[in-house]
């Protein structure tokens, strides 16, 4: 199940289940997003993106149980930069405390794991982490331009 809550004029918030399911409409509230922000359609699918790769680790990884957990979403949004923060209550883990992937390699030499976070980390221009127990918050900036 998939909330909306709007902050104010230039700010929306989405609380989603730790259900890959949820992804769908996640989605479909990001196209929202770009009409209510008058928001370029590559910058949409960009944080779309981002979103989709970072919920999706929370989802697979970020929980040592099988109970429903919430992940929020906000994004803010100012005259030059999309802001998007994403928090959880699962463990604690910093994906920008590890090294980014060799890309350099083929995928059969590659390590798995780790390029979603390095994708993320191209396509914002600003990756941050801050833990404040209980809670992983990942904050996403782009520029609109």
């Amino acid at each position: 199940m998939m909330e909306r809550h709007q902050r104010d004029a230039d700010a929306e918030s989405f609380i989603v289940a730790n259900r890959l399911s949820e992804l769908d409409r996640m989605h479909r509230s990001f196209e929202e997003l770009k009409q209510k922000f008058t928001l370029p359609e590559r910058l949409v699918s960009d944080l779309a993106f981002a979103c989709e790769e970072v919920v999706t680790n929370i989802i697979s990884y970020g929980y040592g149980d099988e109970n429903e957990h919430w992940i929020r979403i906000v994004i803010r949004t100012d005259a030059d930069h999309v802001e998007i923060t994403i928090e959880d209550d699962g463990k604690p883990f910093n994906p920008l405390e590890h090294s980014d992937p060799n890309v350099s390699l083929s995928l059969e030499e590659r390590a798995i794991g780790g390029l979603g976070v390095f994708l993320v980390k191209k396509l914002m221009d600003d990756v941050r982490y801050v833990r404040e127990e209980p809670y992983n918050r990942l904050i996403l900036t782009k520029r609109k331009t």
